[in-house]
């Protein structure tokens, strides 16, 4: 008799074989098309095809050898001072000669230490509410529970709540892998709403502290910023950021538009810092004191239109680039030096390129309407010429996306930004994520 059911799972194995390889197909012939990788242009590095074989032309090379460096510290497990079991092991008979040993002397020989876990065990605290007559006046006082046990007989404790935000936002854990985790370290069940309820709930216990971080923010001297894709629910929205050297604020939004900004920043007054960010014209559209565009966008900017149009003039700029980022890593710039890289800057965005191609002559159009925002690096030695920390700092929304696929609505976006923006302030300022999840207040600086 003929299986058509093992046909039928071994063609659908077939299409997903062949599914996978018309994906692969479509990104080789989009990377021959365009020619975009990670060194030339913003596009992640995980999204190169060819990722690993080429390599970075804007490392500097330090001439030191891969791996630890000579003098360098070695780290290793340390004895405890605190034991709380100690086990002796002693020989039953003389390997030799095989004599009893039981009743023989024995003094201490090598020591070890195993630094272990202890097996992991949910508490139950009961709580009971004591009624008291009064011998006065015969009122029946009765003792008040905690929180809402009064009419929620059962419920868990915040440890247990705080551990589920640290998971899901530290962590990156999708709602079904805490749910597993908390079932197989510690035999609870969750369910996902209340999974999701706890984000909920922390994100509104802290939200007096995100709001005193974008305060800290607006008076900040430096700002970066950078906006990236994320899904939220069935549509794509974007989670806004602004960093500073000890504070990060995320914001979700459903449109990437300078409305964002304005809600998140204010239209009363210019902002009294100066903005880091990429060339993207809502960023630069943000008033504040001045700009800085990132010079390693426009590095990438540059190795792209060379190796498209091989123009000696993108050269020329990279070449500029890279000199305006060494001199601005300085604490003190030498003003002669400043001011020769800027007249030579400034006659390279002017240059004719009659007969360039039409990608080069559209990429030095648009440098010349930010010309002032490339050097201000360099009349500011706070201003970092590149906007990397900021990047960095997005990438944890990405690492999210990538494992938990979305956030299933703007609330939970919401929640996510609020209790991000506390961690990675908590991190940013060396403090114990743990501790500042029970009390985000330590992170704002008086």
């Amino acid at each position: 008799m003929y299986n058509y059911k093992e046909e039928a799972e071994t063609l659908r194995a077939t299409v997903i074989e062949l599914n996978a390889i018309i994906t692969e197909l479509r990104n080789e012939i989009q990377y021959l098309k365009q020619g975009k990788t990670s060194r030339n242009s913003s596009i992640p590095p995980s999204s190169d095809f060819y990722r690993g074989k080429v390599q970075n032309p804007n490392r500097i090379k330090t001439g030191k050898k891969p791996g630890g460096q000579k003098g360098h510290e070695g780290k290793f497990l340390k004895f405890q001072s605190t034991v709380d079991t100690i086990v002796q092991h002693r020989q039953d008979v003389c390997d030799q000669c095989g004599y009893e040993l039981a009743s023989a002397e024995a003094k201490e020989g090598i020591r070890g230490q195993i630094i272990d876990i202890p097996i992991v065990k949910h508490t139950v605290t009961e709580h009971l509410s004591m009624e008291i007559v009064c011998p006065c006046c015969a009122k029946k006082n009765k003792g008040k529970l905690p929180g809402t046990l009064d009419y929620c007989n059962v419920q868990y404790g915040n440890r247990l709540k705080d551990l589920v935000v640290y998971l899901s936002v530290r962590n990156y854990m999708p709602v079904k892998r805490i749910s597993e985790y908390i079932r197989i370290a510690y035999g609870l069940s969750l369910s996902d709403g209340f999974i999701i309820d706890c984000l909920t709930k922390k994100a509104e216990s802290v939200q007096e502290v995100y709001k005193e971080i974008l305060i800290q923010i607006k008076q900040s001297e430096v700002v970066g910023s950078d906006e990236t894709g994320f899904k939220i629910g069935d549509k794509k929205g974007w989670m806004w950021m602004w960093r500073t050297q000890d504070y990060v604020y995320f914001h979700p939004s459903l449109k990437r538009d300078y409305q964002t900004i304005e809600r998140v920043m204010g239209t009363e007054k210019p902002q009294d810092f100066i903005l880091i960010s990429d060339r993207y014209a809502a960023q630069l559209k943000t008033e504040c004191k001045s700009h800085q565009i990132c010079l390693a966008h426009l590095l990438r900017d540059c190795i792209n239109v060379y190796e498209r149009c091989k123009s000696k003039w993108a050269l020329k700029l990279k070449s500029i680039f890279k000199e305006i980022i060494e001199l601005g890593k300085h604490n003190t710039i030498c003003i002669k030096q400043r001011d020769e890289i800027v007249k030579r800057l400034d006659e390279v965005l002017h240059q004719a390129l009659t007969t360039s191609h039409s990608s080069v002559k559209k990429l030095q159009k648009q440098l010349l309407k930010v010309k002032d925002y490339i050097t201000t690096c360099l009349y500011n030695p706070n201003v970092p010429a590149e906007n990397n920390y900021s990047e960095r700092a997005i990438r944890n929304v990405k690492i999210k996306q990538k494992i938990s696929t979305n956030l299933r609505s703007m609330k939970g976006a919401e929640s996510y930004a609020i209790i991000r923006s506390i961690i990675d302030t908590a991190i940013l300022q060396g403090k114990n994520i743990w501790e500042i999840l029970i009390n985000p207040k330590l992170i704002i600086h008086n």
